[in-house]
């Protein structure tokens, strides 16, 4: 699957990108003015769109309530397990056994039903055909429908809900420092002069990565990961055992004050280039880092510039008063409510 998403062939996508944001603006020019809307969703069904094109050549983010609403269960489940005393086995008919078996079996009947449909049509350049069409190199064999639903999954979990939250947190942060989204829309006019935006124009825009990189050390929707020990090793003095597991916390370390000039407020001047040669190499690792670092890593990066870009071009959202948002960790790191923002045309 690499290389699908090398930094080069993503911008096969950016069409798809740049229209699935069009088509979310020509629908908010039909709300009328003043309207709110909550952003959060809105970032949730763009990403859904683009996700589900790029890999199923399909646009499920209208259908996706049932399903959506599933995955959340399993999140919230996961969640609460990976902090919990006692787990007890799936086969224990707890309430909440049940809930995630039946959250399972409504995920796997809609996965399961796009694979089907995608096998009907003619081969694509789309990510679940190139899936079908693999085959590993010493046995000949081609992928078993779990490998496919595990591989489709992920990618369509990761492909969209990630990068939903990067965006939703972007404009809640532009919201409460108007400075910040001042030098972004000067940015925009410098590089676009009013011309319509292309994937060539992402890598002219230094500020608006620098904002994404900010909001992503705030807000890093991988709140924590763990990674198994390979072998036996000594890390700061402590002795880690073969097989062991080992978590880390981005949200944490994102947070040192050894590293970060102001670590809890929204600075995106943390990324200048002076910056980031000077700070350790892994102070920073929303994506994770080495070998396993995250394969959609350019996909998101892409997607959110140009989303931020075509979206700033028209609007300025701004927060509705009296909102009190944290953050909410359930399998990413989301506001704990609906960010309801009105859509101030520019």
């Amino acid at each position: 699957m690499s290389p699908t998403y090398t930094p080069r062939s993503v911008k096969h996508f950016t069409g798809i990108m740049l229209d699935a944001t069009d088509r979310m603006l020509a629908r908010w020019q039909e709300i009328p003015a003043g309207s709110a809307v909550a952003i959060n969703l809105e970032m949730m069904r763009l990403t859904m769109s683009v996700i589900s094109r790029s890999i199923f050549t399909v646009d499920i983010g209208e259908d996706f309530s049932e399903a959506g609403e599933a995955l959340t269960q399993i999140l919230d489940f996961a969640t609460q397990t990976s902090v919990s005393l006692l787990t007890l086995p799936l086969s224990v008919p707890t309430p909440g056994n049940q809930r995630l078996k039946r959250a399972l079996a409504t995920i796997d009947e809609f996965l399961y039903g796009i694979i089907d449909d995608r096998r009907n049509k003619p081969p694509g350049d789309d990510l679940l055909s190139v899936l079908m069409q693999m085959r590993d190199d010493e046995t000949g064999e081609g992928m078993s429908e779990k490998q496919l639903r595990d591989e489709v999954l992920i990618t369509f979990f990761a492909g969209h809900e990630t990068t939903a939250q990067l965006l939703t947190w972007a404009w809640y942060l532009f919201a409460k420092h108007p400075e910040v989204e001042e030098r972004f829309h000067a940015e925009l006019a410098e590089v676009l002069g009013g011309r319509e935006l292309g994937a060539d124009d992402v890598e002219e825009l230094g500020y608006t990565r620098m904002v994404m990189d900010e909001t992503l050390r705030l807000y890093s929707p991988v709140a924590m990961m763990a990674r198994d020990a390979l072998e036996e090793d000594e890390v700061g003095g402590y002795q880690v055992p073969e097989g062991c597991i080992v978590t880390l916390s981005p949200y944490m370390t994102h947070r040192h004050r050894d590293f970060w000039e102001r670590p809890l407020d929204f600075y995106p001047d943390h990324f200048a280039p002076e910056q980031v040669k000077s700070r350790p190499r892994y102070a920073y690792y929303p994506f994770g880092a080495g070998q396993r670092t995250c394969l959609g890593k350019h996909f998101a990066l892409l997607e959110g510039a140009l989303v931020l870009a075509e979206v700033g071009r028209r609007y300025q959202p701004r927060l509705v008063p009296g909102q009190e948002i944290k953050s909410h960790w359930s399998g990413t790191l989301r506001p704990d409510k609906d960010v309801i923002m009105v859509l101030e045309e520019r």
